[in-house]
């Protein structure tokens, strides 16, 4: 036989579960402060700089490479699809992968300098998004798994000051500069982590570098799918956002 419950026990039934789930959203909002003022507090011991990038607050530690116009230029220039998985590499403060977050399902974050992973990591923990996004400490793709792919791969390298006459000098090694050698190890690697259909937004300076880094995308099996370019304080920036080339390409 079927036994109806009294309304009585129903409502107070549906309010405890109210009542839970308001104490759950609380405990959250509790702990999110709690973290924000510590990371706060650090901030000040440490003598961050505050930032506000695009309405964004984030801190910068000392010896942390700081964003500029180029990192903004990069931020208004990358898309992201609702739902993509996305590497972040060389993030510092962790800027670009903060704003990724926004539409990304994941984002994975690396440095190779420990510092900027500290900051990242405490700067993605300022914004209570230590859930989607993962800050791991390594060179390019070391502390990526073999098998990890990604929809999208952002990537602003340092900017090469000497410039070859031939690109051929950077590609077989005798033009030695760290710079390039980022470029190259980056763009041999790139590929072999993204997704069916995934791109590339990348970022370089000064207009004489241009030539060179078009050929070694292109020796790379890479094209250029659009590409926008700016001057700031007289130089050059471009963002370029590449895919593989597929069979029939």
């Amino acid at each position: 036989m079927h036994l109806q419950q009294p309304n009585h026990i129903c409502v107070r039934s549906n309010r405890d579960r109210i009542v839970r789930g308001l104490c759950s959203v609380a405990a959250v909002i509790l702990l999110v402060g709690c973290s924000t003022r510590m990371i706060e507090k650090k901030a000040v011991e440490l003598d961050a700089v505050k930032l506000d990038v695009l309405g964004v607050r984030l801190f910068l530690y000392p010896g942390v490479y700081p964003p500029d116009m180029s990192s903004v230029f990069l931020l208004k220039n990358v898309e992201i699809n609702y739902g993509d998985e996305v590497l972040d590499l060389g993030t510092g403060t962790g800027i670009q992968a903060i704003f990724a977050a926004r539409r990304a399902r994941r984002v994975v974050a690396t440095d190779i300098d420990p510092l900027a992973v500290e900051n990242a990591r405490d700067n993605v923990a300022y914004h209570g998004l230590e859930g989607k996004i993962e800050v791991r400490q390594g060179d390019l793709f070391e502390p990526i798994s073999p098998d990890e792919r990604f929809d999208v791969i952002i990537f602003s390298p340092c900017f090469p000051r000497e410039v070859p006459e031939d690109t051929n000098e950077i590609l077989n090694g005798t033009f030695t500069d760290r710079c390039w050698d980022v470029t190259l190890r980056f763009f041999s690697g790139a590929e072999g982590h993204l997704k069916e259909g995934g791109r590339i937004f990348y970022l370089m300076g000064f207009e004489a570098n241009m030539p060179h880094v078009r050929r070694i995308i292109a020796e790379n099996e890479l094209r250029i799918k659009d590409s926008s370019a700016v001057l700031l304080d007289e130089v050059m920036y471009a963002v370029f956002e590449l895919t593989p080339l597929r069979a029939g390409d």
